[in-house]
């Protein structure tokens, strides 16, 4: 007899937007040599037992409303298909769960380990940890060696954390700016593309960046604005761009990286007038965008600012063309692998999602991340917006 769920606590707006819009977020790592499924399943549980936010699932209690749950349940969600490309072939409906392992099988020696996580109840970094802690728990359960667990707390959300520290969160949500009239529609599919450097190219981009007197983020913000004003039919400062800011080490005392669970302020950013698309524009504008973040940080104006949805959802579906989404989730965690096992690559991504904010897509986002000192971008504003981008940053080497 099953006994009935036990609730932890009501979710945060800040997190509560993505409980009702169903986000997960993929964590995908392609491994060559054979798996032990049982060794991962047992890696996996013990995930969940040193973070039991991990075992629990969400549950919505009204619009705009929902609540995290223990319900008792022994069910470790690993699941698993086949498939040649597609790290989700086979993904179940979760039906609410924080977490998930899935299982792909590519060829004989070739699969796809993917992490899926609730994104109510951890971000990227956060998520990133939970992955490589994974991978060291599957590593030592082969190596036969035991496992030194420590059980960590429910992590707080951002209101809880930022409150604690002296931040007095918007009380409104933000407002959307006016659709120019000459901008394209997008096409409502979603094209998935990357553009990866090499390791030589990312530490060239990285010496750039100083000599620019900006950041490789600044360049990368800069030339996907000015390849969306080219590909959308309007100005660099017809557009709105936005995106998500670590705060864990931007607040006193900082916070660890599964103490909250989307530890996020929000920047928004729309370029001044004189900015164009050429080359010889990035570099002012990449600057633009790193020195109104800083003076964002300073006024505490990006903390309070955290990720929510804005006041009129549905204005999402008109501005969608004139958007422009990133997010950064810094460098890959080492992933360890016991012998005969290698990590090749990794993947992030987006679970299927349900959703009942009426919107005709999700807008066009770019995750960036670095892989063994690899810069790389997935991103699904279109495969040749995302070469345009990567010729852009080539150009300035």
């Amino acid at each position: 007899m099953s006994s009935a769920p036990t609730l932890i606590r009501p979710l945060s707006p800040s997190e509560s937007m993505f409980a009702e819009a169903g986000i997960y977020v993929s964590y995908s790592t392609r491994v060559t040599g054979g798996i032990d499924t049982a060794a991962l399943r047992e890696a996996f549980a013990a995930l969940r037992r040193t973070y039991p936010v991990l075992a629990t699932r969400i549950r919505s209690t009204g619009p705009g409303q929902s609540v995290l749950e223990d319900d008792g349940m022994s069910d470790y969600a690993v699941t698993g298909g086949t498939a040649e490309d597609d790290v989700l072939s086979g993904l179940p409906d979760l039906g609410g769960k924080a977490a998930a392992l899935h299982v792909v099988s590519h060829d004989a020696d070739t699969s796809s380990v993917t992490l899926l996580t609730h994104h109510s109840i951890a971000d990227g970094r956060h998520s990133l940890r939970l992955l490589a802690d994974l991978w060291s728990n599957y590593t030592a359960i082969v190596e036969g060696r035991p496992l030194d667990l420590v059980v960590r707390p429910y992590p707080d959300s951002a209101e809880t954390l930022l409150s604690e520290r002296g931040f007095v969160l918007e009380e409104s949500a933000w407002s959307m700016p006016a659709m120019p009239e000459n901008a394209r529609s997008r096409d409502t599919e979603v094209l998935p593309a990357r553009a990866r450097f090499t390791a030589e190219e990312t530490e060239a981009l990285r010496s750039t960046a100083r000599r620019m007197q900006t950041t490789i983020n600044g360049l990368i913000s800069a030339a996907l604005l000015q390849t969306t004003a080219d590909s959308q039919g309007v100005d660099v400062g017809d557009l709105l761009y936005v995106y998500p800011v670590d705060l864990r080490t931007r607040v006193t005392p900082p916070i660890g990286l599964t103490e909250g669970t989307n530890v996020l302020g929000l920047a928004r950013f729309v370029a001044e007038s004189g900015f164009d698309t050429s080359g010889a524009s990035t570099g002012a504008l990449a600057r633009a965008v790193v020195d109104q973040l800083a003076q964002g940080l300073s006024t505490g104006e990006v903390q309070r600012a955290t990720m929510r949805l804005p006041a009129d959802p549905e204005a999402l579906v008109t501005l969608l063309p004139t958007m422009v989404i990133s997010t950064n989730w810094g460098v890959v965690p080492e992933l360890r692998t016991p012998a005969g096992v290698s990590v090749t690559d990794f993947h992030p991504g987006m679970a299927p999602i349900v959703s009942d904010i009426p919107m005709a897509g999700m807008p066009s986002s770019t995750i960036i991340t670095t892989f063994e000192g690899q810069l790389t971008l997935d991103s699904t504003v279109g495969p040749a917006e995302v070469a345009d981008v990567a010729r852009r940053m080539r150009d300035l080497l």
